[in-house]
């Protein structure tokens, strides 16, 4: 009898292997790590709790643990005297830098593999092998253990992209959770696999609603309709998305239906309106961008959203006629200048901590932390505040809806595309799914 087990890669890829057992691997070896096994550890204790009651596996999976921390914590430790007898400022500066991308990595990888263990209440982690993987075996105390075919899976973490892909297509795993987007057409056309499920969040460019000229709700609107969202899909970003016309994204549901269904586009469109975009900026003073200041599109350290950010400058030049600057910092300080104000157009973007338009209202709420775009507006804040007091789902949803359109009217944010959950994961599995909020489902998998 064909062993039923998967593995899979995670973090910068996401490797699935399903012919032998459902495995999920992951690597790490960052201090970063030790929060989140910290909230794993509470994690998986809660499910084994309340799925084995008090059986030996909850003692044998803290040792583990707990085995894990001694181990971080020594390397912390190590890495700490590597610091303070490293020769030159320049050493130790790159050595922290490099700390700090692999710990972000490691970081939001283990937020994903507790994310895993949750959805997964019928597999309990039977081994970590830090820098290595993590596996998960079947619970047979499961509710509904005879209907879970699988028996293990191997969570792989690979940091290189293109060697989890590489992984993938000499059949070494079965499943990459990210896709590299210089390889997406390809693989799509070749049917190798590629499975794109809606994700709850939206890529977009915050407008600084205080700064000249885009305090003008006529030129935010200018920039918006000269915007192609289909050509960036297609040519730049290479995905499989959804154009966007708002911030807020679909994905949340009341009674089986999206509250977004059927919602306006509030007068944008896949591809660039140049005549509506130039009447707009005419209407704001500038026609044919006669005596338009430069505009400065600002952007963060990432070869995509550096395509991104160039693209959108050539279609603004093209469409409005206008000068356009493109500025790039690396994240912590290219968010410092967003969070104080000093930008015009910054590329920026929204994923929802949780499916509910809560996670995404507050972002242009008068004087609320999370508002960057030093956006107000009385009606709108009144709208969330309803919203938050609301206990009828239906009645809430109205709500959002209307205070969307307020946002989406004003022309608040450069609405580009709907985030999606693309990733790969071969022909002979099946019976996986994936939510919005990027939580992969494993209980119904077959292998054959």
């Amino acid at each position: 009898m064909k062993s039923r087990t998967i593995s899979i890669i995670l973090a910068a890829v996401l490797a699935f292997l399903l012919p032998q057992l459902a495995q999920a691997q992951i690597a790490a070896s960052n201090p970063l790590e030790w929060v989140a096994l910290a909230e794993g550890n509470e994690l998986i204790n809660g499910q084994i709790d309340k799925q084995i009651k008090g059986q030996t596996q909850t003692a044998v999976l803290q040792n583990s643990i707990a085995a894990e921390f001694n181990r971080i914590h020594q390397w912390e430790k190590e890495y700490n005297n590597y610091l303070k007898t490293a020769s030159g400022f320049a050493s130790s500066l790159k050595a922290c830098t490099h700390l700090y991308n692999d710990g972000v990595r490691i970081f939001l990888t283990l937020g994903k593999l507790g994310k895993a263990i949750k959805n997964n209440p019928q597999g309990i982690i039977a081994s970590m092998s830090m820098n290595e993987n993590v596996i998960l075996e079947k619970n047979e105390n499961y509710w509904d253990a005879e209907n879970v075919s699988l028996q293990k899976v191997t969570f792989r973490y690979v940091l290189d992209q293109a060697t989890a892909l590489t992984a993938y297509e000499s059949g070494e795993v079965d499943g990459v959770a990210s896709i590299p987007s210089s390889d997406f057409a390809r693989l799509k056309a070749e049917n190798a696999g590629v499975q794109t499920s809606p994700s709850y969040g939206t890529v977009y460019y915050d407008f600084n609603c205080s700064a000249e000229p885009v305090n003008n709700v006529l030129v935010r609107k200018a920039i918006c309709l000269a915007i192609d969202r289909q050509s960036i899909i297609d040519n730049v970003v290479q995905v499989d998305a959804q154009p966007a016309y708002s911030f807020l994204a679909p994905g949340y549901s009341v009674d089986g239906k999206d509250i977004t269904e059927g919602r306006e586009s509030f007068g944008l469109s896949a591809t660039a309106d140049v005549e509506g975009a130039q009447a707009a900026l005419a209407e704001a003073g500038y026609p044919n961008g006669e005596g338009f200041p430069t505009l400065t599109l600002s952007y963060y350290d990432n070869d995509t959203v550096k395509k991104v950010v160039e693209a959108m400058a050539e279609m603004l030049k093209n469409n409005l006629n206008i000068n356009v600057e493109v500025s790039s910092n690396e994240w912590s300080i290219f968010y410092d200048d967003v969070q104080k104000g000093n930008y015009q157009v910054a590329a920026m973007g929204w994923s929802a901590d949780y499916v509910n338009p809560m996670s995404f209202l507050p972002l242009c709420k008068t004087g609320d932390s999370s508002n960057n775009l030093f956006y107000s507006n009385a009606d709108y804040d009144a709208l969330v505040d309803q919203v938050k007091a609301e206990n009828d789902p239906a009645k809430a949803a109205e709500l959002t809806l209307q205070a969307d359109a307020i946002v989406s009217n004003d022309y608040a944010v450069l609405p580009l595309y709907y985030k999606s959950n693309n990733y790969l994961m071969h022909d002979n599995i099946s019976g996986f799914y994936m939510t919005a909020s990027g939580n992969l489902f494993f209980k119904d998998v077959k292998v054959g």
